[in-house]
């Protein structure tokens, strides 16, 4: 989880975390709220974003408490799979 965590930090500029999404929600509700007072589209830009990332968390957690049940132990070889997809196209993005 560490690595995870260390590896998947940021989207579009923006922080975030992707092991939890308490930071998340607090993130986007500081923004909506900076937004509404200032108009300025750098707020409305982060909720987008997490506006996307805090539902997507959420999906997961679901397919991965499904899939689980179905598959058993398996299911973490997939996750690995895909994990090791997205660390090779975030890494050739950012070179």
């Amino acid at each position: 989880m560490a690595i995870q965590f260390d590896t998947f930090n940021r989207a579009h500029g923006l922080g975030y975390t992707s092991v939890f999404t308490t930071g998340n929600i607090k993130n986007f509700s500081v923004s909506l709220a900076q937004w509404f007072l200032t108009k300025d589209k750098k707020y409305l830009h982060a909720v987008r974003v997490l506006g996307a990332i805090i539902p997507t968390f959420f999906i997961g957690a679901f397919l991965a408490t499904v899939l689980g049940n179905i598959f058993g132990v398996w299911t973490l070889l997939g996750v690995c799979v895909i994990y090791f997809i997205v660390f090779v196209i975030y890494r050739t993005e950012n070179i």
